[in-house]
């Protein structure tokens, strides 16, 4: 017996494959897809380290599974306002399909899997393959924090010095 629904004798009749086929589409949920979508959070903290503010906007990607380095910078210098970057996270949903049972049985060892990572360097940020059930999850988060002031007035005051060298010249001999 190849399951409840599926018995050897059902090879013989005509409909085995459209009985397959049926099996196949009912798992098609559970295949992984390249990611072509992602959601961007926006989070604005403030001076005690406070959400003040958190946007949330739909991002199609170019590229799939691939936020280029272009938009990404985009992405922060378009929403920075009255703020200034401080740091972004990537939560990709890279689950493999062979351990969604585990997964969802044993919610104490969910730790395990890191799916939130600190995204370092303003690069091409990658997303792994989803699977298409979890596609909505995966996200990006930009976080800013206020400006400070007092930087502002240290670079007013800053006062830059550059040297100047003076070229001699070289007069000619007459003889």
């Amino acid at each position: 017996m190849l399951s409840d629904d599926f018995e050897i004798d059902d090879l013989d009749s005509e409909n085995w494959i459209s009985k397959i086929e049926q099996l196949d589409s009912d798992l098609d949920c559970y295949y992984k897809e390249d990611v072509n979508t992602i959601s961007i959070h926006f989070l604005y903290l403030n001076a005690d380290n406070e959400i003040q503010k958190l946007t949330k906007q739909t991002h199609i990607l170019k590229i799939p599974n691939l936020l280029t380095k272009d938009e990404f910078m985009g992405l922060i210098t378009s929403n920075a306002n009255s703020h200034q970057f401080f740091m972004s996270l990537r939560y990709n949903m890279s689950l493999e399909p062979m351990y969604l049972e585990n997964f969802i049985r044993h919610k104490d060892i969910v730790s395990m899997y890191e799916f939130l990572s600190p995204i370092d360097t303003i690069d091409d940020v990658f997303f792994s393959p989803t699977i298409s059930i979890f596609q909505d999850l995966n996200d990006i988060y930009i976080i800013y924090m206020p400006k400070s002031q007092g930087s502002r007035q240290n670079r007013a005051t800053t006062k830059k010095h550059r040297l100047v060298r003076h070229k001699k010249t070289i007069k000619a001999k007459t003889t």
